[in-house]
């Protein structure tokens, strides 16, 4: 398995340029260790596998969903569970609407060495 690092500002342009040579979206992971957020997108290329790792500022990300269109599943948890904001309002998929806490989101006195 491959992991490269990217940009978050190349990421759209690196994920266009995945699709066009036949990689599929597997899935989409969201990490963050106190307040450092990234997202991996896993991508299956040819029976393998490539991790784009983006470091987020902040906890905002732009929405991939408009190059593979299952990014939209895995962005909307994102959001839901870690507080990450993707600049658009999504509704939750796990979470009744009176919840206003992220779940899998780490405070920094509770995030691991």
């Amino acid at each position: 398995m491959e992991v490269l690092q990217v940009k978050q500002e190349a990421i759209a342009d690196t994920l266009k340029g995945y699709k066009k040579r036949g990689a599929r979206l597997i899935t989409v992971s969201a990490l963050n260790k106190g307040n450092d957020f990234s997202l991996v997108y896993h991508l299956d290329l040819d029976k393998d596998v490539i991790c784009l790792k983006v470091p987020l500022e902040g906890a905002k990300a732009k929405r991939m969903k408009g190059i593979y269109a299952n990014c939209d599943l895995y962005e909307r948890e994102a959001r839901e569970m870690f507080g990450i904001d993707f600049g658009e309002p999504m509704e939750n998929l796990f979470l009744t609407k009176d919840r206003n806490d992220h779940p899998y989101k780490k405070e920094e006195e509770h995030a691991h060495p």
